[in-house]
């Protein structure tokens, strides 16, 4: 994972994506998992590969982490142009994120980004 982190900071996507999913290959940490799955999507948005990121996000049980998966869900369909399915995803983070008492502005702000339907 640092050596994905040293990759983005050298703006060398390609390379993040390879050591994040060699990571992924690696851990045998549910949580851990998730983290460097959930960075691995960033990677593909960025890279604009949305099909890949989303195939990724929605492959396995999100448990804990679900409301982070509906936002990358959102990000993606946000990208595609989708504004429906990407404001129905930050919704579904928002309630989630709400019913465990977490910080929901960014969402918030992503949302309103969108505009009305």
């Amino acid at each position: 994972m640092s050596l994905a982190g040293l990759a983005v900071d050298d703006d060398d996507l390609a390379a993040a994506e390879t050591h994040l999913r060699r990571a992924l290959e690696q851990t045998g940490d549910e949580s851990l998992s998730h983290v460097i799955r959930t960075r691995l999507i960033r990677i593909l948005i960025s890279r604009n590969e949305l099909d890949q990121a989303n195939a990724l996000s929605k492959r396995q049980e999100q448990g804990a982490f679900a409301a982070v998966y509906d936002e990358l869900s959102g990000d993606i369909s946000s990208r595609q142009g989708n504004t429906e399915a990407a404001r129905a995803a930050y919704q579904q983070a928002i309630n989630k994120l709400r019913a465990d008492g977490r910080d929901v502005s960014t969402l918030e702000l992503k949302l309103n980004n969108i505009g009305q339907p």
